[in-house]
């Protein structure tokens, strides 16, 4: 009867927690880290690239992008309609494949990126568009900002 007694509320706590894994995966952003593949994707849908260059375990402003923006509701369901976007990560304590982390450093310097977090926004055909950094008014303001720089883009050309 003891033996019943630890393992059922054991055996809760573990279900529970796996069911709370699942939910909070559910609500991410769809984030690529293979660059190419999704040039091919923005090119099939023709909606933009956003890359995302952070230090995910290290960068405080990167830290506060993410928590007030890019794991908002909102910006997942902009994003995830309108937008192919990238993740380009530079950890400190966590190691990236080789692979990866030559593709990163490559977009890096492409790029231009010298500070964490910087926000690439680039058009279905490869084209730079503009760039952002950490901004503060929540995710209503940067989905502005981003849809001001692709309307500058179409005006301009």
């Amino acid at each position: 009867m003891k033996l019943r007694a630890i393992l059922l509320p054991a055996l809760i706590l573990i279900l529970g927690s796996a069911v709370f894994s699942v939910a909070d995966t559910d609500n991410q952003l769809p984030w690529r880290t293979d660059y190419e593949a999704a040039v091919r994707d923005a090119a099939e849908t023709g909606r933009p690239l956003l890359l995302k260059f952070t230090g995910s375990d290290w960068c405080p402003p990167c830290k506060r992008l993410n928590a007030e923006v890019f794991e908002t509701d909102e910006m997942i369901a902009y994003a995830t309609d309108e937008i192919v976007p990238i993740y380009v990560d530079f950890p400190r304590r966590k190691p990236l494949p080789a692979d990866l982390k030559a593709q990163n450093s490559a977009l890096a310097d492409e790029f231009g990126v010298r500070s964490y977090p910087t926000v690439w926004i680039v058009s279905a055909d490869g084209q730079k568009l503009g760039h952002l950094g950490y901004q503060q008014g929540g995710p209503k303001s940067y989905i502005r900002s981003i849809k001001r720089i692709l309307r500058n883009a179409t005006t301009e050309g």
